[in-house]
């Protein structure tokens, strides 16, 4: 039993499963034990199938005794908790599969759903078939329902659009990125959605390889090293604490 609630940790407590918080006021205690807080990526049920595919070997473990050995420090996100820096392009595929679902022209009714259609393994999922290298579904396709191509939708998306300010009296041009409605038909919603799906399960693959290659860094650090993550804004220029004269006037 030990065993198992240490594997439970063990899974929550990766980044793929839940993301750390970064303030130093963002800690939890329990019974004199302090940890800093950890918020799920994703709801326990769908974490509890991704777990029993990873650890077959706790494939009869309930969805409630995994909930029972999830870590006091591993927390739903609340309201004030809430991620105000997403992905934009995660972000825009889930925006078109939202409202593909309330028109009804496929069955399944969210990213994840339909990314799982595209691949062979419904669970654990490969870097190949997010890639569409796999043999046996590089050719998987999205399969619509019967619906009418000409009547009109909308559907929302995020974009880097140009905007003026007034900025210490003056007037500027500024980039900002601002959640835009769409009107379009619905045969050019799901043509949307068919453009965008492939590039999408490529950056998913990406971040798949990117959690795995770190993951193997921590398993695999000496004892005299230790592993820095570091997340930069695009707005972050790097600068010299100090530097000489002719840096400064560029001679």
């Amino acid at each position: 039993m030990m065993q198992a609630r240490t594997e439970v940790v063990t899974f929550l407590a990766k980044d793929e499963s839940s993301r750390l918080t970064a303030g130093k006021r963002e800690t939890i205690t329990k019974k004199k034990v302090k940890k800093q807080k950890r918020l799920l990526n994703d709801s326990l049920k769908n974490l509890h199938a991704k777990f029993i595919v990873e650890y077959p070997m706790y494939k009869h473990m309930s969805y409630s005794l995994f909930c029972r050995f999830r870590p006091f420090w591993i927390v739903n996100p609340s309201v004030t908790s809430r991620n105000t820096c997403l992905c934009k392009t995660h972000e825009n595929v889930k925006l078109l599969m939202t409202r593909i679902a309330q028109d009804k022209i496929l069955n399944e009714r969210s990213d994840s759903e339909l990314v799982k259609s595209l691949c062979c393994r419904k669970e654990h999922i490969e870097e190949a078939c997010l890639e569409r290298k796999c043999l046996f579904c590089k050719h998987k396709t999205i399969t619509s329902n019967e619906f009418n191509s000409e009547e009109l939708t909308f559907y929302d998306e995020w974009k880097m659009m140009t905007v003026d300010l007034i900025i210490k009296g003056k007037p500027k041009k500024c980039k900002k990125v601002k959640k835009e409605r769409v009107v379009c038909t619905k045969e050019n919603l799901l043509e949307k959605l068919k453009k965008t799906i492939f590039p999408f399960m490529q950056h998913c693959a990406n971040i798949k390889h990117q959690f795995k290659t770190i993951s193997d860094m921590k398993e695999n650090l000496g004892k005299d090293e230790i592993l820095l993550h570091f997340d930069f804004s695009e707005n972050f220029n790097c600068k010299y604490s100090g530097n000489s004269v002719r840096t400064l006037w560029r001679v």
